[in-house]
This record gives C-alpha cells, structure tokens and sequence, in this order.
C-alpha cells in the first residue's frame, strides 16, 4: 500500500514536471511563431534571447535544477564553449545563465519538448555522418561568432555520457583558421547517474529524472584563450575537462 501509494506520488511528480516544461515550451515557441508569421523573426534580437533564457530558466525550475558556476567568469562575449555533453538539460542550463546558440546532432530534433524548442530557438543541427552538413554547420558557426557576435555551445564527444566521450578536434581546427576565441567547460550534476541521458526512451528518463529534485547542475570553467595549435589546444583543454569532469563524479562515489 505504502509503495503503490509512493510510485503514485512519483507519477505525480514526474506529469507536473512535465506538464510545466511542455507548457514553457509551447508558450514561448508559439511567441517566435508569431513573430515568425510577422516576418519579424530574428534569432538575433533581445526580445528572441529573452525568450531563450526565459525558457532555459523555465525548465530548471520545472526539474528543480539549481545551478552553480566555478571557475572563470564565462565568457559572454563572440567566441566558442567547449565542453562534455552529459545530458539534454545541458541546452536549458546553459541557457539559464546566457542566452546562447548551440551545435546539436540531427536526432536532437525528435526529441520529445526539448527538440521543437532547439529547432525554434536558432540550434545548429549536425549531421555528423555527411561531409556536406558539417561544412555547413562550420560556415554558419563562423557567421554566428564573426558578423552576428554570438556565443555558440559545441559539445566536441558528439552525444551524451555520464564519464565523457573522446572528443573530436573538428572545432579547434575551425576556430583556429578564423581566430575565433574559446573557453572550456565542464558540467555535472549531482545527482550525476540519474541527470546522465545514456537511456534509449528520453521520455521515460524525463519521467524518472523529474522525481529526483533538486538537482544541482554544476558548470565549471576554464579561462578564455585564442587557438595557437590546435592540436596541442585541444588535448589541452579536452584533459582539463575530463579531469574536471572526474574529481566532481568521485566526489559522489561514481570514480
């Protein structure tokens, strides 16, 4: 009776969390349809990044995520975050601190209330597998930072992990050529195996995740630096992350 009674409770939970990041979701994309439909739509003004950031705050609230940073200031300025890629709450915590653009892989865009919104709030979809969308994932990258001056998220592993993937260079290489500055992150979570997405059904982890609360999110930061040599830059910096990345797990026994 108790535990029927406790896993009713949870459902409860989870629907409500849910409920509210939909909700979010579909009050702020119908905003941008709006201004879509005016032919005012510009991914680039305040009022679109307000909306953004309001999303991103909506739904740490709606999972009860609270989040701290360590290290550098983060660079708000035109440049590149690099950084592990533990789960899809990354794009809504990031963009609770500053209304950024990200670099995502094509599926990000079936997932269920956060790949409608990744698609209207200005995400760059990755085709990892085609030559031809990389090349055009690096061209409106560079036009993102260069002429519109904005901050893009590039997870470099790829997909999500709870103790982090190899990374690939791709993105060193490319801010090299056009000298566009960097800054490194980590993030983790506490709790960090419940938060990690490594799960085949997003929904039923979204359910899971959102009778966990509160969850800490914990992005931790590197100072800015321009790309020299890229290689040595990105062994550089993918070491410090996943060191980074590591002492915050061991802290929680997950070493």
């Amino acid at each position: 009776m108790i535990k029927s009674k406790r896993a009713l409770q949870h459902k409860l939970l989870a629907s409500w969390a849910l409920s509210r990041a939909s909700w979010a979701t579909i009050r702020t994309g119908t905003r941008l349809a709006k201004a879509f439909t005016a032919k005012s739509f510009d991914h680039e003004s305040s009022i679109i990044r307000d909306d953004v950031q309001g999303w991103g705050r909506e739904l740490c609230r709606a999972f009860d995520i609270r989040v701290s940073l360590r290290g550098a200031p983060l660079d708000t300025g035109p440049g590149i975050l690099v950084g592990n890629h533990m789960s899809y709450l990354d794009i809504p915590t990031l963009l609770s601190i500053e209304p950024m653009r990200f670099v995502a892989k094509a599926e990000v865009k079936s997932f269920p209330v956060i790949g409608p919104a990744a698609a209207g709030f200005g995400v760059i979809f990755i085709e990892r597998s085609s030559d031809a969308s990389r090349k055009t994932t690096s061209q409106t990258l560079t036009r993102a930072v260069k002429e519109q001056g904005r901050r893009v998220v590039v997870f470099p592993e790829g997909t999500t992990s709870l103790k982090g993937l190899p990374w690939r260079a791709g993105v060193f290489k490319l801010a090299e050529e056009h000298g566009l500055p960097m800054q490194a992150m980590s993030i983790c979570y506490k709790p960090a195996r419940e938060v990690a997405f490594e799960s085949p059904s997003m929904l039923e982890h979204a359910m899971n995740l959102a009778r966990v609360g509160p969850i800490e999110a914990i992005v931790t930061l590197g100072p800015s630096f321009v790309v020299t040599d890229f290689l040595k830059d990105f062994a550089t910096w993918e070491a410090w992350s996943k060191e980074t990345l590591a002492a915050e797990l061991s802290a929680q026994g997950l070493g």
